[in-house]
């Protein structure tokens, strides 16, 4: 094919913007795709350029360029058996008929009614399952059929887009990722905040708990061994002796409620100490054994001190 210089130099300028393009991996710009396009139909000598998702026999235009600068609407999509792009899918392979007219697809209904004439096409297919063409046509035919090089040019834009629109689609959804978690941070944050401020509360109520008890307890504790003294006979003294128990009991408990506090929101400080849980254990089972008693309950302690 013998061209003008004018026209080869914009066909090998063409040839570099495409090459550009295609060997840079890292290649994110919004009008990679109408660039790609553009150059491809300049080297084919075609007046339109696609790339078409199909969902549910419904073809949606991803991206398109157009010499005439035909415009497609991106949001609206329209019935497969309206394109071209059915035959290529249906032949799951790369589709180019160079003058449709003289062909099998003589009948098509986009060959009658939108006067394409001259077609080439691939399939391309998306890691999420779904399909779609990158195809090339125009209205006037080809006098001569699709050259090697053409086809391999189809076929590879086809791989490239395919990988591409995967590549997208992997960084719009870990942006989305990114936002969800971002959101569940924020209220992991919050969820803290209303914990510390609910912990806050909790330990201020706990102090004015435990210091509210502790001076009545006190008061009835240094009765209690006042009234000690008047007792006159044994079941009077035991049950004074009992009652002094219950009292050292809610005092134990209110010093374990000062421990669990501190414990919580002072440093802790383990150290070791030596006792006698022998001693320990008789104790605690003496403090109890009246309460056992009084609840038919029997308490057996079997140990044997060293």
């Amino acid at each position: 094919m013998n061209l003008a210089p004018q026209e080869y130099n914009y066909r090998l300028n063409e040839i570099y913007k495409l090459s550009s393009i295609l060997i840079n991996d890292s290649v994110e710009q919004q009008n990679s795709l109408n660039d790609i396009l553009k150059a491809a139909c300049t080297l084919l000598d075609l007046e339109l350029g696609i790339i078409s998702v199909v969902k549910e026999n419904r073809y949606t235009f991803k991206e398109f360029y157009s010499v005439s600068n035909q415009i497609f609407d991106k949001n609206k999509s329209i019935n497969i058996k309206y394109s071209f792009c059915d035959e290529t899918l249906k032949k799951d392979s790369l589709l180019a008929v160079n003058d449709i007219a003289y062909s099998d697809y003589k009948t098509n209904i986009t060959h009658l009614k939108n006067n394409v004439n001259c077609y080439i096409g691939v399939p391309i297919k998306f890691i999420d399952g779904q399909k779609g063409t990158i195809n090339f046509s125009s209205s006037k035919p080809k006098e001569e059929a699709f050259s090697v090089a053409d086809i391999d040019l189809v076929n590879y834009l086809g791989k490239w887009v395919s990988h591409y629109l995967d590549r997208q689609c992997y960084k719009e959804t870990l942006y989305n990722k990114n936002l969800e978690l971002e959101k569940l941070n924020l209220e992991l944050e919050k969820k803290n905040d209303d914990l510390k401020n609910i912990m806050q509360e909790k330990n201020q109520l706990l102090q004015i708990l435990v210091h509210d008890l502790k001076s009545p307890l006190s008061n009835i504790k240094m009765l209690s061994y006042l009234f000690q003294e008047f007792a006159t006979n044994e079941e009077s003294e035991e049950l004074i002796n009992i009652f002094n128990k219950s009292i050292d009991y809610v005092f134990h408990l209110i010093e374990q409620m000062e421990t669990l506090n501190s414990v919580e929101n002072l440093p802790l400080n383990v150290y070791v100490e030596e006792f006698n849980l022998n001693n320990f254990i008789e104790e605690t089972v003496k403090s109890f054994k009246s309460v056992a008693e009084a609840k038919s309950i029997k308490l057996n302690q079997n140990f044997k001190a060293k």
